[in-house]
């Protein structure tokens, strides 16, 4: 099981036989009937098993491919806005084998991402890319990712990390940047800090910034960055993208106006309250 309380409900619960074909299918690129002769069972109980992990989006429904890590050095699509990273994961192993406890206090790079063994868990800092159109999206994507990736570590370290039921994998950072941000271009050109602090705790949860030449405003609370993306940023900026909304100046104009309406106003109705006292 996945739980990550960056904003996402999204579980994956897999049973041993459901991770292997997985990883034949679609990391090794077998057909069914091939898995099939590997795993010496028959196609129709492959295609059964292939059709749930489609169904739970484990599978890319468009292509039945992987979708998950994506390079540094590859550009996203024009439709992808969003780029989820900085993830840092918390792995609790379901029990110790002697092959993890040789490796205890260890930091290793897999994937481009480090894996840290401590005593009681296994931390992993993303150095991958994840791409979507919202910031759930591209949430969804990295999970995909990650339940292949753990596999890998519970193969690597004979010890088991995933178990119908347990919820013992915690995502406890994200970052997510919308990209080509029009108020992130604008700061950036006229040499604008920002960075905004959340009123509840003080940390920051709001970041503009350029590293990566894509203009990026970015949602990085610890707690809530999915949630400040897709609940907040998103639907502010279609707003202003779907609709005419007055520009502050504008806005200032309207609110002058109708300041000046209520003054005439008022002082037409102290001339009608006196022309009521005479009669």
């Amino acid at each position: 099981m996945v739980d990550n309380k960056g904003g996402t409900d999204r579980k994956f619960i897999l049973s041993n036989e459901a991770r292997e074909i997985l990883n034949l299918y679609i990391k090794d690129r077998l057909t069914p009937a091939k898995i099939a002769k590997i795993r010496k069972t028959s196609r129709q109980a492959v295609y059964k098993i292939i059709s749930k992990l489609k169904k739970k989006g484990i599978i890319n429904l468009a292509n039945s491919e992987w979708v998950g890590g994506v390079d540094k050095t590859e550009p996203y699509t024009h439709q992808d806005t969003k780029r989820l990273h900085n993830q840092h994961l918390v792995v609790t192993p379901l029990y110790r084998t002697k092959k993890y406890k040789q490796n205890i206090g260890k930091i290793v790079t897999l994937e481009k991402n480090t894996v840290k063994i401590s005593n009681n868990s296994i931390e992993i800092y993303s150095n991958t890319y994840f791409y979507g159109k919202t910031a759930h999206e591209a949430m969804a994507r990295s999970l995909e990712y990650w339940l292949l990736f753990i596999t890998k570590l519970e193969n690597k370290y004979k010890t088991p990390l995933l178990k119908q039921g347990r919820n013992n994998i915690m995502m406890v950072n994200a970052h997510v940047a919308d990209i080509k941000n029009p108020l992130a271009k604008r700061c950036l050109r006229e040499g604008t800090k920002v960075r905004i602090r959340s009123t509840e705790d003080g940390k920051g949860w709001l970041y503009i910034d350029n590293s990566h030449n894509l203009f990026e405003l970015e949602t990085i609370h610890p707690k809530t960055s999915i949630q400040d993306m897709s609940n907040i940023i998103e639907p502010f900026f279609s707003d202003l993208r779907d609709n005419k909304v007055p520009l502050p100046s504008e806005a200032y104009a309207m609110i002058l106006g109708i300041t000046e309406g209520l003054r005439h106003t008022e002082q037409s109705l102290r001339t009608i309250n006196k022309r009521l006292d005479e009669l």
